[in-house]
């Protein structure tokens, strides 16, 4: 699927997928939010995020599709979306029968206008005895829309990967492991950590070794996108109302214990 941005936008990420805020590409750490204030996702295991250029992480991304593509739309929605980690692995397909944790998405002229994740309540998502994930709330994530055409571009992938592999029925998992069943968040930390890893050295082979250092120093762990996501609609000049939203947080007083 091809994205038709104008020819001086540039490409966050490999497989025809362009964005055209040139702005997303540089550093985090330059963007400060129009009141001058210091307003960053606390916590000390969050804060080397911030010396990780954007273009490392979308290499991530692209590294999944060539290493472990079962996991490239899950990393996907991470980077993109902030979902968590256990509720990621309880969404269903979209046409699932009925409306339990799936989503919903519009497009218009080919292009991806919406895309919603719903998270209402707590459902089986495999015949065995193993919980797929966990959920913190119900809630409905929004993609901010600077990210549809990246989800576009993977999702669209992932479905069509989809067809050819057999799932259990009657659980409409969107995320399987090798056997058709539902991603479990153990399997997919596993899965995770081995990309990383990928990552790390395909850092060191770049010549990257300082962000290579940083990334052997602090583990990059699936929660970590949702920081790194956080961080990026600060950077954006979002004001904490739609952080939160986007983020999927029940109330602002939640995403404000991040911010401050």
């Amino acid at each position: 699927m091809e994205n038709n941005n104008s020819k001086t936008s540039k490409p966050i990420l490999n497989g025809g997928v362009e964005h055209k805020h040139d702005k997303y590409l540089t550093p985090v750490t330059k963007r400060k939010n129009p009141a001058n204030k210091k307003i960053m996702p606390r916590g000390d295991r969050s804060r080397f995020l911030m010396d990780i250029p954007p273009d490392v992480m979308w290499r991530l991304l692209e590294l999944s599709k060539v290493y472990d593509p079962h996991i490239s739309f899950p990393v996907c929605l991470q980077l993109t979306t902030g979902v968590r980690t256990g509720e990621l692995c309880y969404i269903r397909q979209a046409d699932c029968p009925n409306d339990d944790n799936g989503y919903t998405y519009k497009i218009e002229d080919g292009k991806l206008t919406s895309f919603i994740i719903n998270f209402k309540q707590l459902v089986p998502m495999r015949n065995d005895v193993f919980n797929a994930g966990h959920m913190k709330t119900n809630s409905s994530t929004v993609v901010f829309p600077m990210f549809l055409p990246v989800i576009q571009h993977y999702h669209d992938w992932h479905m069509e990967r989809l067809k050819s592999k057999t799932t259990e029925d009657g659980y409409y998992p969107l995320f399987i492991d090798q056997h058709g069943k539902a991603l479990t968040v153990k399997e997919y930390c596993r899965r995770f950590d081995k990309l990383v890893a990928y990552l790390i050295q395909n850092l060191k082979d770049s010549n990257q070794v300082d962000i290579a250092q940083i990334l052997l120093e602090h583990k990059l762990t699936p929660n970590s996108l949702r920081y790194w996501f956080t961080y990026q609609l600060v950077r954006y000049g979002l004001p904490p109302q739609l952080v939160s939203l986007y983020r999927g947080d029940k109330t602002i007083e939640a995403t404000a214990k991040i911010l401050y």
